[in-house]
């Protein structure tokens, strides 16, 4: 049976949850608001089902020296600036909606947390665009998507690395009618704290919860907002909004800092392309810097092509695509998240104990206080890096 003896073994994608035929597993939130497994002895029947489809028990093999590295955008405008990147994954999803297909994302619900949901109409396909930084809920995907593989349409699954690993398992085989497209992913942060930064939002405006209307991470525009530097809006009924950029805001710095971000994030076993997905997709950072040329304020995402059907799933859609193929190197140097896992803050427990005292907006920017010393190891870190890339550069020329 499913056991988790460490917080670090355990990346909540419900799996283990969906497989269990015998209701023996059920989700127990911890103190800090992430969701693990806990087994009822009584219902087990120790079939192992639940180990089986575990993404940190059984991992695949790296992609990392087989995968093709492209950057690239969606070539409308619009559709760029609705996305997170550059506007791929909207051109994968409707690709597979124009052929009566089933697209499976993350998206917000009514109370304004994250779940995963399937979409078979291209009017819906804008709830699961953006980045929502927060964990999905993804435990009646599974079942869903065999149920849609088993009518012969196409589907397309998107989600973390370890949700699509788990995806993986739980089906036990590769299905012709399957895409798996995962986003490069910084790890996942606690679905308490983002309701706790909600509902002080909403005081601060003299606004509820329940009225919230709107929210949208990574929000670019044509005037102020650009993929480089996106902003954040909170909207109410009422007309209220809070819009500021991302990094003004103190939920944003704290899941960016490793704060928050769940346990097993910092201890992640499905870096280096090894999800199993057809497809990966992110940010495609460091495009200022090799390709400066090539820069695009609504946004440039990184591709690769993990499987051979991935790889010929970007011919299908290169109408409507700019790729340019690239090296391994130059489409990780600068995407840390692709190789390595995140580090833990070093004051994250100090959060947690402070938690329930402070405000978000008060106690994040007291722990993210950069001290003399901070700035010292940081800059002899960057000049360090600088030097590397310097010596790597000069070594590609003899």
């Amino acid at each position: 049976m499913i056991e988790v003896k460490s917080k670090n073994e355990c990346c909540g994608c419900g799996a283990c949850i969906s497989v269990c035929n015998h209701g023996a597993i059920s989700w127990t939130s911890d103190s800090e608001g992430f969701f693990y497994p806990q087994v009822d002895k009584n219902k087990c029947i120790d079939c192992k089902l639940c180990d089986k489809v575990c993404p940190f028990i059984n991992q695949y093999s790296t992609k990392i020296n087989v995968s093709l590295a492209y950057f690239g955008k969606c070539k409308y405008e619009q559709i760029q600036i609705n996305s997170a990147s550059g506007g791929l994954f909207p051109v994968i999803a409707k690709a597979i909606l124009s052929k009566q297909g089933f697209v499976f994302g993350a998206s917000f619900n009514m109370n304004w947390q994250v779940e995963h949901v399937c979409i078979s109409d291209e009017n819906e396909l804008w709830r699961l665009l953006r980045s929502k930084y927060v964990q999905s809920d993804n435990r009646r995907s599974y079942y869903l998507v065999k149920e849609k593989l088993s009518t012969g349409k196409q589907v397309l699954y998107t989600g973390t690395p370890c949700q699509c690993l788990s995806l993986r398992k739980y089906l036990k085989r590769d299905y012709n009618n399957l895409l798996i497209v995962d986003v490069v992913c910084h790890g996942v942060p606690s679905p308490m704290v983002w309701n706790k930064y909600l509902i002080e939002q909403s005081q601060k405006m003299n606004e509820r919860v329940e009225a919230i209307c709107d929210i949208k991470f990574k929000y670019k525009d044509e005037i102020k907002y650009h993929w480089m530097h996106p902003g954040f809006v909170l909207r109410w009924d009422s007309g209220n909004e809070l819009k500021c950029y991302g990094n003004e805001t103190s939920y944003e710095n704290g899941f960016l800092s490793n704060l928050f971000v769940r346990p097993s994030c910092h201890k992640c076993k499905v870096r280096r392309l090894s999800s199993g997905s057809d497809l990966t997709i992110g940010d495609y950072w460091g495009c200022d810097k090799l390709y400066p040329e090539q820069i695009d304020r609504r946004g440039v995402s990184v591709l690769f092509g993990n499987t051979d059907k991935g790889r010929k799933f970007i011919q299908t859609v290169s109408d409507d695509v700019i790729l340019k193929p690239i090296k391994m190197e130059e489409a990780t140097i600068y995407n840390p998240r692709i190789l390595y896992s995140s580090k833990p803050h070093k004051r994250r427990k100090e959060f947690y104990r402070n938690m329930s005292t402070y405000e978000l907006d008060e106690l994040v920017p007291h722990l993210l206080r950069i001290t003399k010393g901070d700035r010292l190891v940081n800059s002899m870190m960057w000049g360090m890096r600088i030097v590397k890339n310097i010596l790597r550069k000069g070594l590609q020329k003899l």
